[in-house]
This record gives C-alpha cells, structure tokens and sequence, in this order.
C-alpha cells in the first residue's frame, strides 16, 4: 500500500523530468537507449576507485530507481549502477520499481537485470549484496532497514530525512533510520579516506563532508547519494 502512495507522489517529482524528453523518448527503440547509456557510463568513469569500499559484495539490488526510459535522472542512476556492476565483477543485479514500463523491461532485458514483479522486505539475502536505492520513499526505507538489515547501502543522505520532522517524532515513526542518522553523524564514526573531494557550490549556505559515493550530485545536481558500510544499527 505504501508504495501506491508513494508511486503517486513520486510521479510528481519525475514528471518534470520526463516531460522533457518524453517526446525524445517515444522516437527512440532500446537500442537508442543502450547507445545513450553507454555515453554516460564514459562520464562516470573516473570514480571507480570510490567504490572498493563495495568489493565485498556478489549481488545487487536496486529499488526505487525510477523509468529510464522517461526519466534522464533514471538514466544516469542506472548508468551508475552498470558502472558498479562491472567494476566490482558482480554478476547477480535485481531491480524493481512500481514505475517501470515495457520498454523499460525490455531495456533491462538487454542488460542482463531481473526485473522484480514486487519488493520483498523478508527476502533471506544470504549473498553479500549492496542495496542501490537513489530516491525511496522514507517508509520503504525504514521497512528496508528494520526486516532486510542489508550491510551495504546506496542510498539519499540518510541525515536529511531528519530534518523534514522533529527528533521525537521521527524516533518513533522511523527508529533505524534514526539510528543510522545519529551514527553518521557520530564524529568518532570515521569514514576510510579516499581523497575524494566535492567542490562547494555556488550560493551554497552550508557545506558539510560527504563519502565517497556522490558522484551523480556532480553530474546531473539530482541529489546526493551515500555508501554505508556500517558494522549494524
């Protein structure tokens, strides 16, 4: 149910995006798409490095990632996560999301990625798997967080879903992420050093230190996104 709701929500957000290229879009087959893809997996080339913290894990999973054939945002996030895919060797790659239309399965097809028919929040994952998760509603990622406790997490920014309710509330309706956050945040909680560096916007108002893992911010300004390795939470 929850994601019904938030299918409808998130529609609103990615309709902006999609109603710029949706005319580009019914013009093109899935080969136009794989050539695009391969145009900006070229731009991402230069972090691979960022992402041996990952090494470890033989599956991916990716949920809420939104139409790639409707949406440039959609694009660039799976051009990311092909980029992930072979850089780390992983051969087992999932994706699920409401939105998802035809072509975008026949895209995936091309691409060697199950499409899952639904998400499964008891799914027993017994294979190390890092979990992309570019843009999920707060609720799925609490349920995420509470029945799948994945080690290995690419997701939004987990300290901003913080800010948007004050702290008793958001304990109690969202305890894991809570945690998460606060561990985060934690300054004894050190992140390894990898010398990548974000360059401070213009007109930016604050500035604070981010992992590795923010590549598609720098690229396409569709926000952050976060690797945690974490020990539990």
């Amino acid at each position: 149910m929850e994601w019904e709701v938030q299918r409808s929500k998130r529609g609103k957000a990615v309709k902006g995006a999609a109603n710029r290229i949706r005319f580009q879009a019914a013009e093109k087959s899935v080969d136009d798409f794989l050539e695009i893809l391969e145009k900006f997996r070229r731009q991402l080339v230069g972090f691979k490095d960022n992402i041996i913290v990952l090494d470890s894990a033989k599956k991916l999973r990716c949920v809420g990632l939104g139409s790639p054939t409707n949406s440039t945002a959609a694009l660039y996030q799976l051009a990311f996560l092909l980029e992930i895919k072979d850089s780390l060797g992983i051969e087992l790659i999932s994706a699920f999301d409401p939105v998802f239309e035809p072509k975008d399965v026949d895209l995936f097809a091309k691409l060697s990625i199950e499409v899952e028919e639904t998400y499964e929040f008891d799914k027993d994952e017994t294979t190390p798997t890092i979990y992309y998760m570019p843009h999920l509603p707060v609720g799925i990622l609490e349920r995420t967080l509470e029945t799948v406790k994945p080690r290995m997490l690419l997701t939004n920014d987990v300290t901003l879903y913080t800010l948007k309710m004050k702290n008793a509330e958001m304990k109690e309706k969202y305890p894991n992420i809570t945690r998460l956050s606060n561990l985060v945040k934690d300054s004894s909680f050190v992140l390894p050093d990898d010398g990548f560096i974000i360059k401070k916007k213009k007109m930016a108002t604050s500035t604070r230190a981010y992992h590795p893992l923010t590549v598609l911010s720098l690229l396409t300004t569709l926000g952050t996104l976060n690797t945690y390795t974490l020990p539990g939470y």
